[in-house]
């Protein structure tokens, strides 16, 4: 037996964004440091759309934060046939690139680090645990250390 769902897996299946995101959804997670400490907490709420013309999912985020802070996310997904993942988030210039296995879903993108501190790498991993449920784990690295960590688990409403 592996450890790992098959992509047929009827139960599990596999975490696919431009799917799992058009439905509305809620999230909430931690934003950690290396060493595991709490930094931040969060809830997201969020659906997305089909855009027929463009071939893509559009999906947006808002994100409010325990301490007070908001932001928010749009991201246009355009997928293939073979399971690569193009997303795009213009207005902060983020372009990730994923694809699907059977142990989830991963894409990686740079994203600018604040106050001049350059670009860090970020590579998230999704796990589908229920037809309706994700695990996301966002992995921030620079010059390949890990400086910290984000958990988000999202639910569809």
């Amino acid at each position: 037996m592996s450890d790992s769902p098959a992509l047929n897996d009827p139960f599990h299946g596999v975490f696919k964004p431009d799917s799992f995101f058009l439905q509305p959804f809620r999230g909430w997670g931690v934003t950690c440091a290396r060493s595991g400490a709490v930094q931040r907490k969060f809830e997201v709420i969020g659906a997305g759309r089909l855009e027929v013309r463009a071939r893509a999912a559009v999906v947006e985020q808002a994100i409010t934060y325990a301490d007070g802070g908001t932001d928010r996310l749009e991201w246009e997904i355009v997928s293939d046939d073979d399971g690569h993942y193009v997303g795009v988030e213009k207005a902060k210039g983020l372009r990730a690139e994923g694809r699907l296995s059977d142990a989830g879903f991963r894409w990686t993108f740079k994203m600018p680090l604040p106050k001049g501190g350059g670009k860090a790498t970020v590579s998230v991993g999704y796990t589908l645990i229920a037809p309706d449920v994700a695990l996301a784990r966002a992995d921030v690295r620079r010059f390949g250390l890990l400086i910290g960590y984000t958990l988000t688990f999202y639910q569809h409403v």
